[in-house]
């Protein structure tokens, strides 16, 4: 197999189709986990990848978590969604009073192939630039049950897992960026990715892309 992190973009390759995409922000006082429910309109499941700030334009962003229970020096924030509605979810247990910024977008989930209308921005002239890099999906799966994926690539390569509940999908935080002690996890090594399943999921939507975490 060529390097895949020898290209920006790789037709040998497919990229995650983007389905859309939601911001919002929430002030959430010491000691108090809200949540705040806001329709997708898509129709159907997406698999949400989430990030937040303390600043509206975004100059530090950090990754949205699962499990840290809202402890620490930053609140935890969740994003999940189901069938319509996203729900971000904010946990602080830092002291005082935060005001987050969130930003969501949508992935399309490799079980459903539903017509979506474009998701170009008008801001931006261009869908293919060489400034850029894309991602590159070497493969992609689903498991119900603890389970090890072998990709032999010889480097930690880029992840991203979603667990299921129900019908609805929440992200799974990497265990090395992990905080406190969690039963659903993922780890990626140089020459596997391993998926820890203990319970809260019924599933878990994996992929493993080509360019190096």
């Amino acid at each position: 197999m060529v390097d895949a992190r020898n290209f920006l973009l790789n037709s040998d390759y497919p990229m995650d189709q983007i389905v859309g995409f939601m911001s919002g922000s929430m002030t959430v006082a010491n000691g108090v986990l809200d949540s705040v429910d806001t329709s997708h309109g898509l129709s159907f499941t997406p698999l949400p990848v989430g990030s937040w700030s303390y600043q509206a334009a975004f100059d530090t962003s950090y990754p949205t978590v699962v499990d840290y229970n809202g402890n620490g020096a930053r609140p935890s924030v969740k994003v999940q969604a189901n069938g319509s509605v996203l729900r971000v979810t904010v946990n602080n247990n830092t002291g005082s009073s935060k005001t987050i910024y969130w930003r969501v977008f949508f992935l399309l989930p490799s079980t459903v192939d539903p017509d979506v209308s474009s998701t170009a921005l008008s801001s931006i002239p261009l869908t293919f630039n060489s400034d850029n890099n894309y991602t590159k999906l070497l493969s992609e799966g689903y498991v119900t049950s603890t389970t090890t994926v072998s990709h032999g690539l010889g480097y930690r390569p880029q992840i991203a897992a979603w667990g299921q509940y129900g019908t609805g999908f929440v992200e799974e935080v990497e265990l090395s960026d992990a905080r406190a002690p969690i039963t659903e996890a993922i780890e990626v090594t140089t020459t596997d990715l391993i998926i820890t399943m203990g319970g809260t999921y019924v599933g878990t939507h994996y992929r493993i892309y080509g360019d190096a975490a």
